[in-house]
Formats: C-alpha cells, sequence, structure tokens
C-alpha cells in the first residue's frame, strides 16, 4: 500500500511513519478500502506498534468524519462487477451497447461550426498525423465533442452538462 498519494487528509497532516510501519503495511497487503476499516487494535495486530497504530487509527477517523470516503463504495473493479451483477476478473463480459445513429443533415448549424473550426486548424497546423503533438490532437478532438453533444442536445431537447458533478452521501458516491 502507498501511503504517497493518500487522501486529502494525510495532505491536511503528516503521518510521519517508518519505513518499517510502511513495510509492514506493503506486506499486508492493505488496499484502500481495508485501511479505512482497521482500528488500532488491528493495526497492532499485523506488527505496527503503538504509537504509528494511534496515528493510522487516528487518521482513519478523521477521514470517516470528513467523509472523505467517496470512493469506498467502489474499492476495486472487482466489487464494482458484482453490484451490477458483472463477476468476472475484467471488463471483457460487461455488454456493449449499440448506439443509435442519427442523420445529422449537411447543413446543420453545429456541424457546419465543427467544420469551420476544423478547417482553420488544419490551416494553421496542416494535417492530424500520429506524429502531431498531442495538444493540437486534442483540440480537434475537444472541438468534435463539444459539437456532439449540441448535437445530442438539438436531437434529444435536454441541455448536457461538461462540467463535473459529485455528490456523497454516507458510503455512496455519484458522479
Amino acid at each position: 500500500m502507498s501511503l504517497s498519494g493518500r487522501s486529502t487528509c494525510e495532505k491536511e497532516q503528516s503521518l510521519e511513519l517508518s519505513e518499517i510501519a510502511i513495510k509492514i503495511l506493503e506486506k499486508e497487503e492493505i488496499d484502500d478500502c481495508a485501511f479505512l476499516k482497521l482500528t488500532k487494535d488491528e493495526f497492532q495486530s499485523i506488527g505496527l506498534g503503538l504509537r504509528p497504530a494511534i496515528k493510522l487509527a487516528d487518521f482513519v477517523k478523521e477521514c470517516k468524519e470528513k467523509k472523505l470516503r467517496a470512493f469506498l463504495t467502489y474499492c476495486n473493479l472487482k466489487k464494482v462487477l458484482e453490484k451490477y451483477d458483472l463477476v468476472s476478473e475484467g471488463t471483457e463480459i460487461i455488454p456493449l451497447f449499440t448506439a443509435q445513429i442519427h442523420k445529422i443533415p449537411d447543413n446543420n448549424k453545429h456541424l457546419e461550426l465543427c467544420m469551420m473550426d476544423i478547417k482553420l486548424w488544419l490551416k494553421s497546423y496542416g494535417t492530424l498525423v500520429l506524429t502531431s503533438l498531442e495538444s493540437i490532437r486534442n483540440e480537434y478532438v475537444s472541438t468534435i465533442l463539444h459539437i456532439a453533444f449540441r448535437i445530442a442536445e438539438d436531437i434529444t431537447k435536454k441541455k448536457f452538462s461538461m462540467k463535473p458533478e459529485y455528490e456523497i452521501i454516507g458510503d455512496e458516491s455519484s458522479g
């Protein structure tokens, strides 16, 4: 278990664990889910001394109190797949969906804007090839993505937003 990538709680307080304590945690292969369920006694039972066990137990408690556990429900792929009755060691059994095909008229205002934007990019940077800078490729993709959203809004008569939305309710998270 790597404590360097731990949650926001850790950024607020330094755990100052010794290399020995970190090696014990790594040896036990404690993942994020298990880590946030452990108590002082359980930390001690795996070989940690009293001081690091108390520090870690306090850290776990603080994270729970601050409700920084949005990821608890989705600890690993296996649990996510089990939740949706897709028990497997991978994603290969997740059913694919068949996309609905919608004809976009050539005079669609969003499509016209997209084509004008791409033509401007082509004039400035030339054709898009595998060796093109990633940032330039991203501009093309971004243009197409935004226009696809606008076209989908027109077709579905719904508004879409690319703004991330997060909500934490107890142990469940959505977003």
